[in-house]
């Protein structure tokens, strides 16, 4: 099943990993987030980092600095792995921006010279 699909069905993927119903690869985690590599990507090294709470866009986040200083920890550690000559980092809040999974994440995107 893709991720537009699981969208359209209203069953949260991320939630499902985080009660240990669909497997992942998990990175890291904390109490509140946990980073997981997004295994369909063609980057190597693609994190995806979300809250455990069930949050499904951008402007729920209650404690923004945490979470990003969760992100930072995560890029990081990818940076430090991979060795990337630059990184993207996203967060799509919103179906209309691009958000597949209707629970939050930023993107970690490893860049490779080509």
């Amino acid at each position: 099943m893709s991720l537009s699909q699981r969208y359209e069905d209203n069953e949260c993927l991320f939630c499902r990993m985080i009660n240990e119903e669909e497997p992942c690869d998990i990175i890291t985690e904390s109490e509140q987030y946990i980073a997981i590599y997004y295994t369909s990507s063609r980057h190597i090294g693609h994190a995806l980092v979300f809250p455990k709470d069930h949050v499904d866009k951008y402007d729920d986040i209650t404690n923004k600095k945490d979470f990003f200083e969760f992100i930072d920890s995560v890029h990081n550690e990818i940076l430090d792995i991979y060795e990337p000559a630059s990184t993207t980092i996203k967060i799509n809040s919103g179906k209309e921006a691009g958000q597949l999974i209707p629970h939050i994440c930023c993107h970690i995107i490893p860049q490779y010279k080509v």
